[in-house]
């Protein structure tokens, strides 16, 4: 497996860098919406020592099906299907030591907002093998109580004038019986909609007890029979590689893994019956990088032939862009 790693590591998209003030609080935005709210005053370092002049923040805002799969990341929670609705890994340190949150304290961070579905805050680990696995958290992500501002409206005006007949004939009373809004109304209403329209993007604020991987999802509950699809690598001289699968129709995906000398066949489990997937699989040898892609439904497929062939890096990529 660790030649495929690898090759995953250097495909994968590297975390935003943002730094913020060590001696006052602030407020950080990654380049895809989301905000946190730094407090030096609830950060420590693990070993001890002081914070530095600043604190060094690693953010990746995995927001498609695309970002999940550079980033060798399932939407799986102990076997359920989960679908995202963004996948963010978070972390901070100082002067190269890592920080963690104070006893009792937390981070409040606003993610951004990607569907008008009930979602739940996940929390992300990794096992030995690479797999993440989401597990529930006891908090949701909840529309913010925003109010749409008002549209000002002309006033009518209360001064007396004298009308010509011509202004009778052409009708400009009506016109000149209100006020036109004055440059500062109408700036003042533009300044509202902007402020409505960003605080919209994204879901009041939740609060982070540790760094890691975060996860905004739901269960996919699906009435459909469940199925296992089994991957079967023809190639005997690749040692390992790993498998995704990508729904059509939901921003999810799902994983598997295969090893030369495996006891059990690889394969895709608990999927619902009658989905059209998208399968990727990815392996290395000798820092050349291998390929296989096609799609199946789920009704009636149940095995999957894998035939790798040689690829590129770029090749790669290009084929990951296009899961969105």
């Amino acid at each position: 497996m660790k030649q495929v790693d690898n090759l995953l590591s250097e495909i994968a998209e590297k975390p935003e860098k943002l730094t913020a003030p060590s001696d006052k609080k602030s407020t950080v935005t990654g380049a895809k919406g989301t905000i946190i709210y730094v407090d030096p005053n609830q950060l420590e370092t693990v070993d001890g020592s002081p914070l530095g002049d600043d604190i060094q923040i690693e953010l990746l805002e995995m927001t498609d099906n695309s970002s999940m799969l550079m980033n060798n990341t399932q939407t799986v929670s102990n076997g359920q299907i989960l679908v995202t609705g963004g996948a963010y890994y978070l972390n901070m340190t100082s002067d190269g030591n890592q920080l963690r949150m104070k006893q009792g304290k937390g981070l409040e961070v606003e993610f951004p907002k990607l569907t008008e579905d009930e979602m739940g805050l996940f929390l992300g680990e990794r096992d030995s093998l690479g797999q993440i696995n989401w597990i529930q958290a006891e908090q949701n992500f909840n529309s913010k109580d925003l109010e749409v501002p008002e549209e000002p409206k002309p006033k009518k005006t209360t001064k007396k004038e004298t009308y010509s007949e011509i202004d009778l004939i052409l009708g400009y009373i009506e016109n000149k019986e209100v006020e036109p809004l004055t440059k500062e109304e109408i700036e003042e209403y533009e300044r509202q909609k902007r402020e409505y329209e960003t605080a919209s993007k994204t879901y009041e604020s939740v609060e982070l007890m540790n760094f890691g991987w975060i996860n905004c999802d739901r269960f996919w509950n699906d009435p459909s029979p469940n199925t296992d699809i089994q991957l079967l690598v023809n190639n005997d001289s690749l040692s390992g590689a790993r498998m995704y699968a990508v729904f059509s129709d939901i921003n999810s995906v799902v994983t598997a893994y295969y090893w030369q000398g495996m006891q059990d066949t690889a394969s895709f489990k608990n999927v619902p019956i009658g989905k059209d997937l998208t399968i990727i699989a990815l392996s290395a040898k000798n820092e050349t990088p291998f390929i296989f892609e096609t799609t199946i439904n789920t009704a009636t497929d149940k095995q999957v032939q894998i035939e790798f062939m040689v690829t590129t890096q770029a090749e790669i990529k290009e084929k990951m862009k296009g899961m969105n």
